[in-house]
């Protein structure tokens, strides 16, 4: 999405970037996960055994099993305190 990092100056009505978020992950982190799709259906999860961002996301695919389109992805990050939401295609 174009303006997923951008946030709107709502006095000069024009879009302002905001810094990059580069979330920190290690094995053994707390890590909640919830897949919501378009029609409403939700997948929540939890582990403790990715230790990069790569490995959840394929974890994530893995629980969506045989669904298919485009999802939102919500993660939290227990252990280290941070969360972050992304949408997700899932093909």
């Amino acid at each position: 999405m174009v303006f997923q990092n951008m946030q709107k100056n709502m006095d000069s009505h024009r879009f302002i970037s905001r810094p990059s978020f580069s979330p920190r992950l290690a094995a053994g982190d707390r890590m909640h996960l919830r897949l919501r799709f378009t029609d409403g259906t939700e997948i929540l999860f939890r582990t403790e055994n990715a230790d990069s961002l790569e490995t959840l996301v394929g974890q994530v695919r893995e629980a969506a099993g045989h669904r298919r389109g485009l999802a939102r992805v919500s993660m939290r990050n227990a252990s280290r305190g941070w969360a972050m939401e992304r949408p997700l295609m899932l093909s």
